[in-house]
């Protein structure tokens, strides 16, 4: 089954305000990873939300499910057995590319790729979390968890 790309927002007001794991951050605020991870499972036939998959995690105690309020990356396919992570790859260094063949041959599957962005140009890193679904040209198609309302247009 390939990811069918869809939307949903960390800054959603259904969510935004809760907190994250067990953590002072809320959703609106840190969730960018848990929302696309929501829109992974989703993307994937599943009808869940940043708060639903939030407090699954949680069930599994901190430590477990969060660290404070880091997604421990394991924690998924405790919750979605279907889902396993197949690959982290650090690429923080200036010295480290993006491996953009892994990258290329994991969409040309039909899959996600959960990725970290610097999201500014600002010395240090900014991170921020999208889901790319497709290689268009040169360019990725992503489903960004930020904007809020969501709009489907293609990013």
């Amino acid at each position: 089954m390939a990811y069918s790309p869809n939307n949903i927002s960390q800054q959603d007001p259904a969510w935004k305000k809760h907190k994250l794991g067990f953590s002072n951050y809320t959703i609106g605020a840190g969730g960018c990873t848990l929302t696309c991870l929501t829109l992974i499972v989703n993307g994937f036939g599943y009808n869940e939300t940043p708060m639903s998959i939030n407090n699954k995690l949680k069930s599994l105690g901190d430590g477990n499910g969060f660290v404070g309020g880091l997604i421990s990356w394991d924690s998924l396919p405790i919750i979605f057995p279907e889902f396993q992570l197949s690959k982290v790859t650090t690429c923080r260094e200036n010295s480290k590319k993006a491996p953009l063949n892994e990258i290329d041959a994991a969409l040309a599957k039909g899959q996600a790729v959960l990725v970290e962005l610097d999201q500014s140009p600002a010395a240090g890193i900014q991170n921020h979390w999208v889901v790319l679904y497709k290689k268009q040209g040169d360019d990725y198609l992503m489903n960004d968890p930020w904007p809020y309302p969501v709009d489907g247009k293609p990013t």
